[in-house]
């Protein structure tokens, strides 16, 4: 791809797709779970059985967005 991360980031729709770290962005749709890791960390589970680690600057913001789609929001 061309673009750099934060380009497509912005052009991404936000509910579908965030940010776990500097070189990371997820589609919600795809996580199955996550678990607490070392130092303030999120290990993240994709459905594809691939697993990533949230940075501790974005882990609020995937809880609360992963809460959301559990809900179905």
């Amino acid at each position: 791809m061309k673009e750099r991360l934060y380009e497509l980031e912005r052009d991404l729709p936000g509910n579908q797709f965030m940010r776990l770290s500097k070189s990371v962005i997820a589609n919600l749709d795809e996580l199955s779970r996550f678990e607490a890791s070392f130092s303030e960390t999120l290990c993240v589970y994709f459905r594809s059985g691939e697993k990533k680690y949230v940075s501790r600057h974005y882990v609020q913001g995937i809880k609360k967005a992963f809460q959301w789609k559990m809900k179905g929001l």
